[in-house]
């Protein structure tokens, strides 16, 4: 089951995250010195697109953004922002649109864009720390008001005794995964084999003594890392606004949350595939339960919760989610990268191998009742090509079939000779 979850108070963290925006360099470091000697924690984009990435990828209370900037302007930025805030749920960024443009055509344009604050060039740092603080009284009250609307929520949806999720929530966010699955399951399964495939092993690189590739020295565990590594490059850049910007997802954010679902349940249901033990051996589901596992771990993102006598997963959190498959593949980099052993085995063996075999007999139960098979055979994808009047390839079509029959009685005709 998945939900959408409230980022925790600016005033609770040790400083207060402003994101700085401006193509120019030389601007950008002078600002962020002395935001820094405030005692703010800065982070840089050199334009709107890149500070969209930044902010997809992290929370901030404050932003500081130019107007005019390549590719996408201050402007832009604080209308794609503030329509972020409205679709997805985010907290607000309070953003103050920094120019040198001073009519009062330019304020009222720049205020109507989502800014809050509009502030001219050259920056007079009293006024600017004055109008930061104003920022962060803002910025604190909504999210207080966030988490006391989140707090009640969670009392009505939960048993105040166990905290288990009542019979309403199920009966409220069951039917709504069960239609986002539906509508995009396919896309969110066939973005993730491409983005495995194509990016995701082509990733990487080697330290100079690895020449001739790391699986000598990770040894055993070299196609688990690999799998997982490909795995968590297609869940990070899912949330890339280039996808959207190059035609690849249409509905990004519903996407996204149906590929993060299928990739948290599925270390619950391929349980299913192994009926003896208390030990996963295959490499693809080694990785699978690698990235669950660590994430649930390490980020809180991810939550196994029992109702009725039945085990559920659930997203608590996709954006910390994210942060969490971030880490993991951060980490496989550099133990590909040096070919750590060491580090790999223990990562493994931690995460990536046990279960509690009373949890894969509940699961293999509830399989049974729907009488569903284990195993299934894959499907190759098609290829079609588009000729043109000399007979000429002009494009290739590629499609992912999904019946397995039928390609099966393809191929037989193709090679019955």
């Amino acid at each position: 089951m998945t939900e959408p979850a409230v980022s925790p108070s600016a005033t609770a963290q040790e400083a207060w995250r402003i994101l700085l925006v401006d193509d120019e360099p030389t601007q950008r470091l002078i600002m962020a010195r002395l935001l820094k000697r405030a005692g703010y924690s800065v982070e840089m984009a050199g334009n709107g697109r890149e500070a969209l990435t930044k902010i997809a990828a992290g929370d901030f209370q404050l932003m500081i953004t130019d107007w005019e900037m390549p590719e996408m302007d201050g402007i832009a930025l604080c209308r794609e922002l503030r329509s972020l805030e409205g679709k997805e749920g985010k907290a607000y960024i309070y953003t103050i649109l920094l120019t040198a443009r001073d009519a009062i055509e330019h304020v009222v344009t720049g205020l109507q864009s989502g800014a809050d604050d509009y502030l001219t060039k050259p920056v007079i740092e009293p006024e600017l720390m004055a109008r930061l603080s104003t920022g962060k009284r803002i910025v604190t009250l909504e999210r207080s008001l966030r988490a006391e609307r989140e707090q009640n929520r969670r009392l009505s949806i939960t048993d105040p005794l166990t905290s288990a999720y009542n019979r309403r929530y199920l009966t409220e966010q069951l039917p709504r995964e069960i239609e986002r699955a539906a509508r995009y399951g396919r896309e969110a399964d066939d973005l993730l084999t491409a983005m495995h495939e194509v990016i995701g092993h082509g990733s990487g690189k080697l330290s100079d003594r690895l020449k001739g590739g790391s699986e000598p020295y990770l040894k055993e565990y070299f196609s688990t890392l690999e799998e997982a590594r490909a795995d968590l490059m297609a869940l990070w850049n899912v949330w890339d606004p280039e996808l959207k910007k190059l035609g690849l997802a249409n509905d990004q954010e519903n996407v996204a949350r149906t590929m993060y679902d299928s990739q948290a349940r599925v270390a619950l249901t391929q349980l299913r595939r192994i009926p003896r033990g208390d030990t996963i051996s295959e490499d693809h589901a080694r990785d699978r339960a690698l990235i669950v596992n660590y994430i649930k771990d390490k980020t809180g993102a991810i939550e196994f919760i029992r109702n009725n006598g039945k085990t559920y997963v659930h997203v608590k959190d996709y954006q910390k989610m994210r942060e969490g498959a971030g880490m993991l593949l951060r980490e496989l980099m550099r133990i590909k990268a040096e070919g750590d052993y060491a580090a790999a085995k223990t990562l493994v063996d931690q995460y990536g191998v046990h279960f509690d075999p009373n949890l894969r007999d509940e699961v293999v139960a509830r399989y049974r009742q729907l009488n569903l098979p284990t195993y299934w055979a894959g499907v190759n994808t098609e290829l079609t090509a588009d000729f043109d009047d000399k007979g000429n390839v002009k494009t290739v079509r590629i499609g992912y079939p999904r019946d397995a029959v039928k390609q099966y009685l393809a191929y037989g005709q193709m090679y019955r000779h």
